[in-house]
């Protein structure tokens, strides 16, 4: 680990004041491996996340830069934020999306979604908003009420 300095900031923290963040998300498969972890500030950690879920939508990538700098002054520490941010998207995109397109293959066979859940499909893929097993529930039990309305009652 990297001695309670913030990664980004390099700001000097007490354990008290220290997030630790991992590179590649836990659900994506990440480990809890020293490789996979750094120390983050608070501050910089919920920045991080801010950034990573602006770049994931396509509607806020203009924002992107004149967050970043509006967050982050220092150029070198912009690096740092973007890099992280972009690390955990990489995993995410690749990750989740390939588990969103196998549900809608295996589960939306012979169903039509709804406008609800092929949103959540896209959430799924772009941000884990929702997670695949609520997902796969929700259009299970909506199928089920709609074929057996009776069931249940």
């Amino acid at each position: 680990m990297d001695n309670f300095v913030c990664y980004i900031c390099h700001a000097q923290k007490t354990l008290d004041f220290v997030h630790k963040h991992h590179k590649v998300p836990k659900s994506l498969g990440g480990s809890d491996g020293p490789d996979n972890l750094v120390s983050l500030c608070s501050g910089c950690h919920a920045d991080t996340h801010t950034l990573a879920r602006m770049m994931r939508n396509p509607k806020r990538v203009g924002e992107v830069r004149s967050a970043v700098q509006s967050m982050f002054p220092q150029g070198d520490v912009q690096a740092r934020c973007v890099e992280l941010a972009n690390l955990a998207n990489r995993s995410t995109v690749m990750s989740a999306g390939q588990k969103a397109l196998d549900v809608e293959r295996e589960i939306g066979v012979g169903l039509k979604l709804k406008k609800p859940y092929r949103d959540a499909l896209q959430l799924i893929a772009r941000d884990r908003g929702l997670s695949m097993a609520n997902y796969t529930r929700k259009i299970i039990e909506d199928h089920i009420r709609r074929v057996y309305p009776n069931v249940g009652k």
